[in-house]
């Protein structure tokens, strides 16, 4: 049995290199590339790496070297058609025993002569080859893209498939023709013709719009042995066939939109076929990216499809294979309608303020909620909360974050209500308030501000480099230098305290000073200041590193070496100090360095 080029791509594409030998071997990432210890010789370093965007492994110790394919067939000691039947069945795909190559090289011979008599038809039909140029298409474009017309006949493409010898039944098989009651009739009529290739080449299927006032406005081809839409991408293979890999891949939904983007000049584009996007697509692309700019049309179906795609997104996102951003397009129903209103250096501007899709979807449900009103927070709490619980640890800390600023609530009470804990939360004054044990990083602050109403102790905190940076509460700040500039009597302080913190966290604090002052083990009382403080340092630590760690992903997906090789050193020197306990190293080295 001889297996399709076509089959054999498919089949490669579904297998990705990394996820089928992390099967096998444990990888390391580092930066885009995967190392580990080769399988195929004794080594004790990495010298072992495969590349996703390449979808290739290469070992620099021993030189073996190929694709997933010849992995599978080294490793597991098959033969070509094993490993493709191994690697077949691992993605769910079916080899085609009914269709032998013979009959699928016939089918591509029967497409291309549809897509060459399509085309034939638009170059003698000056109305709709106007149609096309009035849309602001080339004709460089048209020829391109191999844009056709069939005919406002019944039966005009299946006479002239059958004059050159193909049979009924092929043309079934493909979509061509439908079949009703023994009556036998083209299945586009009157309709501007998109041929689809896969990333061969080969034309697949069609698409068709409508030239007149009927529905659908358009209509693919049926599923074939050929043609599978949740596989393939339209334009996809003019990106291929560049042999590249690009800085970012826009998607929009429809076959104009698409030709309209790159008779623009903006080539890196495909469109979805009409349909919600797939695993399979989407697994398609990131051979040849790492960042995805969703481009939909403007209506309501649009902003749906676009939430839709986070179910499609999100382990890409998680695993950090994808970044994905979201094309707002005012003013325009979809692409196509804004270029031809706007300048392509207006796109990208477009392109420069996307947001990305996380951020999308917050945004989106955010509007016309009244976020003023209480129970309107906890209805778009419970709306998002869905979304942040799937992402990654890091991308759920900085999405927290943006909620708490536009609903001015504080993080730790986002956190709590989004893991399930709502029933200890309730909303009072445009606040989550929750009855929590409190982190220990809010109760060192507001004990340490306690021990600070004693002068004597002041003193001894402000002598150990403690300053209203180190506290995370905004009102427990004002707390701090209040406190540290008061120069009253202490028997006065917390009634000026009051006078100054009339927030509701900051009557919090006054209703805790009164509760607790003086209420300390006066024994222990400079290992307890001590103990606050390291608490509070060591967060501190905690929030460099982070902001570090984004910039050096933000980096490394900028290219910017210089940039992520020096956020990379400041990481490994803070670590280092931190693995041999100088915390006031670390303190000196963070207050020396500004993010």
């Amino acid at each position: 049995m001889r297996i399709s080029d076509d089959i054999i791509k498919e089949i490669e594409n579904k297998n990705d290199i990394v996820d089928v030998l992390s099967e096998y071997i444990n990888f390391k990432k580092s930066g885009d590339n995967y190392f580990a210890l080769c399988p195929f010789h004794s080594e004790k370093s990495g010298s072992f790496v495969a590349s996703k965007s390449k979808q290739i492994f290469k070992c620099f110790g021993c030189g073996e070297s190929g694709n997933v394919i010849s992995f599978i067939m080294k490793y597991k000691g098959l033969d070509f058609l094993q490993a493709m039947n191994f690697l077949a069945q691992r993605v769910g795909i079916l080899l085609d025993t009914h269709h032998s190559q013979k009959d699928l090289h016939k089918y591509y011979r029967i497409l291309n002569d549809t897509a060459r008599y399509f085309y034939l038809n638009l170059k003698k039909n000056n109305n709709v080859k106007q149609y096309l140029i009035n849309r602001g298409l080339s004709e460089a474009t048209i020829i391109k893209f191999g844009l056709g017309y069939s005919l406002n006949s019944f039966k005009a493409l299946n006479i002239y498939l059958l004059n050159k010898g193909y049979e009924p039944n092929d043309l079934l098989e493909l979509g061509l023709i439908n079949k009703k009651n023994e009556n036998i009739y083209d299945r586009f009529i009157n309709r501007v013709m998109f041929p689809i290739f896969n990333v061969n080449g080969n034309v697949i299927g069609f698409g068709g719009r409508t030239l007149e006032n009927r529905t659908p406005k358009y209509l693919n081809s049926k599923e074939s042995c050929i043609f599978k839409k949740r596989n393939n991408l339209y334009g996809l293979n003019f990106l291929v066939k560049e042999n590249m890999s690009y800085d970012s891949i826009i998607i929009v939904e429809g076959y104009l939109d698409c030709i309209s983007l790159y008779n623009s000049g903006i080539k890196n584009v495909v469109a979805s076929l009409g349909t919600s996007l797939t695993i399979d697509q989407i697994k398609l692309l990131s051979k040849y990216t790492r960042r995805i700019y969703l481009c939909f049309d403007t209506d309501e179906a649009g902003k749906k499809a676009t939430i839709r795609a986070f179910d499609i997104f999100k382990e890409f996102i998680n695993d950090d294979v994808l970044e994905v951003y979201v094309v707002e397009l005012y003013g325009s129903k979809d692409p196509d309608e804004f270029l031809k209103n706007n300048s392509v250096d207006k796109f990208f501007k477009c392109i420069n303020n996307s947001n990305t899709l996380v951020e999308y979807i917050l945004l989106y449900y955010m509007k016309n909620l009244d976020l003023s009103k209480n129970v309107y927070k906890k209805k778009y709490l419970n709306t998002v909360k869905n979304i942040i619980v799937q992402l990654n640890i890091v991308d759920k800390e900085h999405y927290i974050k943006i909620i708490s600023k536009n609903l001015m609530i504080r993080e730790e009470l986002i956190v709590d209500y989004l893991n399930d804990n709502s029933k200890n939360v309730k909303l009072i004054n445009n606040e989550i308030e929750k009855n929590f044990i409190e982190s220990a990083i809010a109760k060192s602050e507001r004990q340490l501000l306690n021990l600070m109403l004693n002068k004597e102790y002041l003193t001894y905190i402000l002598n150990n480099n403690v300053d209203e940076n180190l506290f995370c509460i905004k009102e427990h700040r004002e707390a701090f230098k209040l406190i540290s500039n008061f120069d009253g009597d202490e028997l006065n302080i917390v009634d000026y305290l009051k006078n100054k913190l009339n927030t509701y966290e900051g009557i919090k604090l006054i209703t805790y000073f009164k509760e607790n002052i003086g209420n300390y083990d006066k024994n222990n009382v400079i290992k307890q200041i001590s103990d606050f403080i390291k608490v509070l340092k060591n967060n501190v630590v905690s929030d460099f590193k982070k902001k570090i760690a984004y910039l050096i992903k933000e980096n490394e997906y900028a290219h910017d070496e210089d940039k992520f090789i020096e956020y990379l050193s400041v990481f490994n020197t803070v670590s280092k100090l931190e693995r041999d306990g100088n915390l006031s190293d670390i303190m000196d080295f963070i207050s020396n360095f500004k993010v």
